[in-house]
């Protein structure tokens, strides 16, 4: 326990308590936390190199602080979160929610002027939204809200899951092992269209899916990844596909900036940075797709599937030798090539997704 003094200040209507502590204040210095503004926050390196207890109780001091637990009537809905004025602060929490092996909701949003006390309050500064909604990952970090004021609605909104099996699951995936699920298949036909013949491969309340001649995916880390996969096994066993010229990478968007009724696209972080850069004091909103399944039937034939606005990239191999040893390297049983590749190459890694 740290020491804390307790300063009462006598107000007109009412006391002020300020508390003060000493030893607090050194620990801010130390971490370089001193009298920095809301906007400045951060979280200090240390806490990415602590044990999992440790990051715990610190997501848990900043729940209690400036977070929120918000569950939706009838019990159809539950989260909990974090609304903070620094992006260095909401990266800082997403990454260790990362390194606990939880994916956090993450929004942009511009904060809109308002009134205070017959004062116009200006907003000069973007919100960031960092939050927790999927039950499975409500259930793992109990740790972290149970302290939290409104932790009895949390635990409310379990007693009715528990009583209604409907409540909270996705009745429509199947767990089959600890990292890999099944979707039923609602139904495969034959479309018929101007020029070709496509499949629709459909899944039950699940429109994330595209298959046929071409398939797409979101060119976030996860979205690499599965390309990275998709391309060995083309690699490994298509290899002619590759050679003549058969192969494409569709490029769907990562942000979606809205001004007003207005909506920009755009396809990576340096473009988005100069767009709100440019918006100076408009008020707008900043999404983030997570993955296909975010962006509606219109939004994906406009930006990823209309042949005059899509953006594909072409498979080619120039040098099979390189490629193939790449490949090894990356993929492969061997793990002593891959650890060395990443010491190797780390600090030079400009496309991070954190």
């Amino acid at each position: 326990m740290l020491e804390t003094k307790v300063i009462i200040e006598k107000k007109d209507n009412g006391y002020k308590l300020h508390f003060h502590s000493f030893s607090f204040k050194l620990l801010l210095e130390y971490f370089g936390l001193l009298n920095k503004k809301s906007f400045e926050k951060f979280i200090p390196d240390i806490f990415f190199n602590v044990k999992p207890k440790i990051q715990k109780a610190l997501l848990r001091g900043l729940l209690e602080s400036d977070g929120f637990i918000i569950v939706g009537k009838n019990y159809s809905k539950a989260v909990y979160g974090f609304n903070l004025s620094s992006r260095d602060l909401a990266e800082g929490i997403i990454t260790i929610f990362r390194q606990l092996d939880i994916f956090p909701s993450y929004v942009i949003k511009k904060n809109k002027n308002h009134y205070w006390n017959g004062k116009l309050i200006k907003s000069n500064h973007l919100s960031y939204s960092v939050y927790i909604s999927t039950i499975d990952y409500l259930e793992k970090t109990k740790d972290i809200w149970k302290s939290h004021k409104s932790a009895k609605k949390l635990l409310d909104y379990f007693k009715k899951v528990k009583k209604d099996k409907t409540l909270g699951k996705d009745k429509f995936i199947k767990k089959i092992s600890k990292d890999f699920v099944a979707i039923p298949v609602k139904e495969v036909k034959r479309i018929k269209i101007n020029d070709e013949f496509i499949y629709d491969i459909e899944v039950a309340n699940n429109h994330n899916f595209i298959a046929g001649v071409g398939g797409a995916l979101l060119h976030n880390t996860d979205g690499k990844h599965i390309q990275t996969l998709i391309l060995t096994l083309f690699y490994r066993y298509f290899r002619p596909l590759i050679e003549n010229g058969y192969v494409y990478i569709a490029q769907p968007p990562l942000y979606k900036i809205q001004v007003g009724k207005e909506v920009k696209y755009v396809y990576s972080d340096e473009e988005k940075d100069k767009i709100i850069k440019s918006l100076k004091n408009k008020n707008f909103s900043v999404q983030r797709y997570k993955g296909l399944g975010e962006m509606n039937p219109e939004e994906l034939w406009e930006t990823t599937l209309n042949p005059q606005n899509r953006i594909l990239k072409k498979v080619t191999i120039k040098d099979a030798k390189k490629a193939d040893e790449m490949f090894s390297k990356l993929m492969g049983v061997e793990v002593e090539p891959r650890r060395k590749f990443i010491e190797t190459y780390a600090r030079e890694v400009k496309e991070l997704d954190i």
